[in-house]
């Protein structure tokens, strides 16, 4: 997932799944996986109360360690997650009855517009023979963003820390002695990159 997935969508999908999949033998689970499910849908319809983000934490405290199988827990802790660091895209859609993500997108262009930054600021890369210029301290992953070349990933998301755990975005850097995560190499000047070369897909099965 990338920064134009709805955390809020992704939540709802996630929930509905945990509550279509429990067996209904544990009380908590049978319960509260369907509240989780139907305040989390309410909150992505538009019809979330300022109440749900507390209540959502609640039940899902309710619910982990409360089962005989992980089930329960394994729907718990996405809704713990997801609400702990992504709360202001969750309040965005009661506040607002909308999408943050489209929202934030349109600011982002209207930002990189406005900042009409230097050209000694701008750097030259290339990626699987396309060009682009992108400015100073821009990961490879997100030059790569910007041309439409789509860099496997899985721990990366532009609101958590880079952690370049996953090692699914390692791509090959001409003159780098071993492939580099896409996420925590930032562009320099000149610097040549290959995404679907022999080396760099090895690297990326690991």
């Amino acid at each position: 997932m990338d920064e134009t997935r709805c955390m809020v969508k992704c939540l709802e999908r996630l929930s509905y799944f945990y509550y279509e999949e429990s067996c209904g033998q544990c009380t908590p689970c049978r319960e509260g996986t369907g509240w989780l499910y139907r305040m989390v849908h309410r909150i992505e319809h538009g019809q979330g109360r300022q109440e749900d983000l507390d209540k959502l934490l609640s039940v899902a405290d309710n619910i982990a360690g409360r089962t005989i199988c992980a089930l329960g827990d394994a729907a718990a802790l996405p809704v713990k997650s997801f609400i702990t660091h992504f709360r202001d895209e969750f309040q965005h859609h009661i506040d607002h009855k909308r999408c943050l993500v489209g929202l934030a997108r349109s600011r982002r262009r209207r930002a990189r517009r406005r900042s009409g930054a230097a050209m000694s600021q701008m750097l030259k890369v290339e990626i699987d023979g396309r060009e682009t210029t992108v400015p100073n301290g821009t990961m490879v992953i997100e030059a790569a963003k910007d041309l439409g070349i789509f860099i496997p990933h899985f721990c990366y998301h532009p609101k958590l820390s880079i952690a370049a755990n996953c090692r699914m975005c390692l791509v090959q850097v001409e003159k780098a002695p071993k492939p580099l995560p896409a996420c925590a190499t930032p562009v320099t000047d000149g610097m040549k990159v290959f995404t679907r070369s022999d080396y760099a897909k090895q690297a990326q099965r690991g």
